[in-house]
């Protein structure tokens, strides 16, 4: 496997690592082992996702030196500051992307915009109203939240959501405050980094943006100590889970057969010394996804979003470029990674975006300048005509004393 990668970089890790978990899946056989396969067979997002590692990870994984690797204080740091490999018993990482899926009576029209926007994250202006929903649906004391529980909660049933009117709602056990403190500080979040630049772009020319699918989606991260089933499942788990939970369901909701969970699911982490390869490269994708990307991984937890940092476009065009010359070398160029052209055009429109917002600011600068020069010069010529006028009221009232002094009787 190190053979592999050394020679053919992430690419060939990916095959090797396919098969072993091809292996893994035929000898233990399970639908879970199924649906690992299917995760990391989504070769353009795995190899996005491992392309982002650290170098100094991928090779400790390879080897499976990585219990003795983290003994190394530097290295540990690295690891362990986004992922507690010890204390984590299991972690499931969830992006919201748009499918390609048609039903029918969809027109040919339809079908382009899907094809177009496969894989694809919400939109700014979805997640508005994701955000909203979210915060009417805890408002357990407003008539229309109830509603809206009943609607949604009806539509994805639980056990637990039997109650629409109640102070719990999904949950069984713990006041409004425990449930929904979590969540109203992921939503603080949100709005923080992304949704108040959102709503201070409507009605403005910069709306449209509002409406290119975002590249590097938020994510929702759950914990949970029971892991049983796929998180498609997971409609109330316990933990910052609710987070995940009520998002998903609302997404579903809104949005309906237009998108779907790419959920990549962890197998449970009791020790690091008994992680297999793919528990130990999958619980370091997710450290890679929500630290390395500046997304939070733990979502409610607000000492670790001073960390969090959205993307500039120079670092999108940077993690660009570096997947694309990977994959010309490799002769890989049909498997574009990341929805190149998708991603070439909102490259693209940042740039044009901060082109004119630098080009505006130039203009005001400049703008700035010439009022400035220019009142200067006016106080200037101001100044001047009192001057002259000053002069020519006392040369005038110079004149007058002297023709009054002549005119006196001597």
């Amino acid at each position: 496997m190190l053979h592999a990668y050394v020679l053919y970089g992430v690419a060939g890790l990916m095959l090797v690592v396919r098969g072993i978990e091809t292996e893994q899946r035929d000898s233990r056989g399970g639908a879970s082992w199924n649906e690992v396969i299917t995760d990391i067979g989504n070769e353009r997002w795995t190899d996005y996702y491992i392309r982002c590692l650290h170098p100094d990870v991928i090779r400790p994984l390879i080897r499976g030196d990585l219990p003795k690797r983290l003994q190394d204080p530097e290295f540990r740091q690295r690891v362990s500051a986004s992922l507690n490999l010890h204390a984590t018993p299991g972690v499931y990482l969830c992006q919201f992307h748009q499918t390609g899926h048609l039903q029918p009576g969809d027109s040919q029209e339809t079908a382009d915009t899907l094809e177009q926007r496969r894989g694809a994250g919400l939109t700014l202006r979805q997640w508005l109203m994701v955000v909203d929903d979210c915060r009417l649906y805890s408002d357990v004391n407003n008539p229309a939240s109830r509603n809206l529980a009943e609607q949604i909660d009806s539509a994805y049933r639980t056990t637990r959501a039997t109650n629409y009117a109640s102070n719990q709602r999904r949950w069984q056990s713990g006041t409004r405050q425990q449930n929904f403190a979590g969540l109203e500080e992921f939503l603080n979040m949100m709005d923080r980094r992304w949704l108040n630049w959102a709503r201070a772009q409507l009605g403005t020319p910069n709306e449209w943006i509002l409406d290119v699918p975002m590249v590097r989606a938020p994510a929702v991260v759950g914990q949970s100590k029971n892991v049983t089933e796929r998180a498609s499942h997971h409609l109330a788990l316990s933990g910052s889970s609710y987070v995940h939970s009520l998002i998903s369901c609302i997404v579903k909701f809104r949005f309906a057969y237009r998108f779907d969970r790419s959920v990549w699911q962890l197998a449970r982490v009791e020790r690091p010394d008994h992680m297999n390869l793919c528990e130990a490269i999958f619980s370091i994708l997710a450290s890679a996804y929500t630290w390395e990307l500046g997304l939070n991984q733990t979502v409610s937890g607000a000492s670790h979003q001073a960390g969090s940092h959205a993307l500039t476009a120079s670092a999108l065009n940077q993690i660009y470029q570096q997947n694309r010359d990977e994959n010309l070398r490799l002769g890989n160029v049909d498997k574009s990674l990341m929805l190149d052209e998708q991603l070439v055009q909102r490259i693209k429109e940042i740039k044009a975006f901060d082109k004119i917002k630098d080009q505006k600011f130039a203009e005001l600068d400049e703008r700035e300048k010439r009022v400035v020069e220019k009142g200067r010069k006016m106080d200037t010529a101001f100044e001047a005509l009192m001057a002259r006028e000053m002069s020519g009221l006392i040369r005038l009232q110079h004149r007058q004393a002297l023709e009054a002094s002549r005119a006196a009787p001597a």
